[in-house]
């Protein structure tokens, strides 16, 4: 396997990107979903994914095998600061949840509602580099992709001499705190009232902005 780190310019890399964050396995968060996604479901996301492409604001990011020809193996979406000017520019995805039967809407509406009412609490006005989701293919898992993905997203982030902001998994939170990402609170979501039956942790990480030598 040789992975190389590059931008998705598609539609059909947004597909791969759907299926690999809504793949068995990936979808932690098992109560947004009344049923897996079908294949229609996950073509609307990709589809309502377009206009990232041409936001300057967005960074998605694929992991690319080129040893298996190109098969994309990871996906990761980074939101970077831009100025108002390209803000008010750039187009908002949009993805038609009429197309997206499986998803539970309301759950998933209060979870990124806790989520954004974190990131503005914990970061304000500060400018700051999110990671906002990062999968990859469950049969490419524990080689070393999502590392690649991060290592990715920090450079840049370094380059920029800006702090990084992200929500981990219990699953992803190890890989972030090996980068030195601080543990800033943990929370825990209730799914109950939505089919769950156990809290969903949140980790808010943060890794502050490292100045370049110049």
């Amino acid at each position: 396997m040789a992975i190389i780190i590059e931008p998705a310019t598609s539609e059909e890399d947004l597909l791969e990107f759907a299926r690999i964050h809504l793949a068995e396995g990936n979808r932690q968060r098992a109560y947004e979903w009344n049923a897996a996604p079908s294949e229609a479901s996950i073509r609307n996301i990709a589809k309502g994914n377009v206009s990232r492409l041409s936001n300057p604001a967005v960074r998605m990011m694929k992991a690319v095998d080129t040893e298996a020809g190109n098969k994309v193996v990871g996906a990761a979406i980074w939101l970077f600061p831009v100025s108002a000017e390209l803000a008010s520019q750039a187009p908002v995805a949009t993805v038609s949840l009429v197309g997206i039967p499986e998803q539970n809407h309301e759950a998933k509406a209060e979870l990124i509602k806790m989520i954004e009412a974190g990131r503005k609490e914990i970061m304000g006005t500060r400018e700051h580099v999110y990671l906002a989701s990062i999968a990859v293919r469950p049969d490419a898992q524990r080689q070393g992709i999502g590392k690649k993905l991060t290592e990715w997203g920090i450079d840049e982030a370094q380059r920029l001499e800006l702090p990084i902001y992200l929500d981990a998994t219990p699953q992803g939170k190890g890989l972030y705190e090996k980068f030195q990402f601080e543990l800033i609170e943990e929370v825990a979501f209730d799914p109950t009232k939505y089919g769950g039956t156990e809290p969903v942790l949140c980790s808010r990480m943060l890794k502050e902005a490292q100045t370049v030598q110049k």
